[in-house]
């Protein structure tokens, strides 16, 4: 028997750029992309490291219709690309907290559990962040070395958190456990330690 906590998604961290941002971050991005048959279509910037303005610009190919990201900075009021690709965005010399708020989930994911010891037929609560937003996240658990086995899957929200509760099986042997939770074929995943005991 499955459970899934339901808990509200965090607000946005970025903020609608100004008309003057987007002049300048489109200005910088035809001055990089002259020539190649690109063009910007989509530009969000981050306030979180206060003075130093990033950008994130979504970018299409008039030509193939090939998409892409470009990533800009402003200096002394003047856009200058950072990156332009459709992967590896975590590659870019940026702080990664911007990145984050760029929404390219750059930190390495993190669980939680609780609680940390549950007794069999209880329910355990496991919470992650820093997962890649929208996209599914395997769940599984098992003894310590152990492939584990699937308790289910959870969407992660926009601001890559998720939640979701499972009960613990009456027949689960006591005992250390390892849970796993994982997207894109365990290519981005995270464990942490639990324990199972017996009814009291």
């Amino acid at each position: 028997m499955i459970a899934v906590a339901v808990v509200a998604a965090a607000a946005d961290a970025s903020r609608a750029p100004t008309q003057v941002e987007v002049r300048g971050v489109r200005a910088a991005a035809l001055r990089s992309l002259h020539g190649s048959g690109w063009v910007v279509s989509h530009i969000r910037i981050s306030t979180i490291k206060g003075r130093d303005g990033y950008a994130s610009a979504a970018v299409t190919n008039a030509k193939t219709g090939v998409g892409g990201e470009m990533i800009l900075r402003s200096r002394s009021g003047q856009w200058r690309e950072l990156f332009l690709g459709q992967n590896d965005f975590c590659t870019v010399r940026a702080p990664i907290a911007v990145l984050d708020d760029l929404g390219f989930a750059c930190s390495k994911p993190k669980l939680e559990l609780q609680p940390s010891v549950v007794t069999v037929g209880a329910a355990l609560t496991l919470s992650g962040e820093h997962f890649r937003p929208g996209r599914l996240v395997t769940l599984m658990a098992g003894p310590p070395q152990s492939e584990g086995a699937s308790i289910g899957s959870v969407r992660a929200r926009a601001d890559g958190s998720f939640a979701k509760t499972v009960k613990v099986s009456v027949n689960a042997a006591p005992g250390r456990y390892v849970a796993i939770a994982c997207q894109d074929g365990c290519t981005l995943k995270t464990t942490a330690a639990f324990a199972i005991r017996s009814q009291q």
